[in-house]
């Protein structure tokens, strides 16, 4: 497990590719409620004025 970098609890992805069977982590899978949970008063963006609504913005 060492030599792969990874540990019992992790998830994987399989794949095949070119007849060789790939073993990769798996990217971490966020909800909603997680990523809402990291914005705070220090990381969140000031508001940006774009100009006026062009489109179907207006809808």
């Amino acid at each position: 497990m060492q030599a792969t970098q990874l540990n019992v609890e992790q998830g994987i992805e399989v794949c095949a590719e070119n007849g060789r069977i790939i073993i990769e982590s798996a990217s971490p899978i966020f909800t909603l409620a997680t990523l809402l949970d990291g914005i705070t008063d220090s990381n969140r963006h000031n508001e940006l004025d774009v100009g006026k609504l062009q489109g179907q913005e207006q809808l």
